[in-house]
């Protein structure tokens, strides 16, 4: 949580600083500039949800293997296991990017785009 109280205090900075968003109200820029990288907290989230979801079926797969089931239910119970591995390995290493950012993102730079830069 300690890491999370810089971008909190560059957060309240942007907001109270004379950004792209000084003609709303202070108060209104803080919640749009906090509301701004949602999508990272919900992709972070997402990811993790689905690394203990593979968690638990890797421990209910090992703990299938250990009864010694018949060859193709074995090779089911390794694929779950070699599954979650993977997700652990590739999927789940993304969230420390996700986090990196949202530690940064009092940097308003989501609400300061203009929509007739694409016109």
């Amino acid at each position: 949580m300690r890491p999370l109280r810089g971008g909190a205090r560059r957060v309240r900075r942007n907001a109270q600083g004379g950004d792209d968003l000084a003609h709303r109200p202070r108060a209104q820029r803080a919640i749009e500039l906090f509301l701004a990288d949602a999508t990272l907290y919900l992709e972070i989230f997402g990811i993790v949800a689905i690394g203990w979801q593979w968690l638990l079926q890797a421990v209910t797969a090992a703990k299938a293997l250990g009864a010694n089931p018949d060859t193709a239910d074995a090779d089911f119970y390794r694929g779950k296991i070699h599954t979650s591995r993977y997700f652990f390995a590739y999927e789940l290493p993304k969230i420390r990017g996700l986090a990196a950012r949202l530690k940064e993102s009092g940097d308003g730079i989501t609400v300061r785009m203009k929509p007739e830069w694409f016109d």
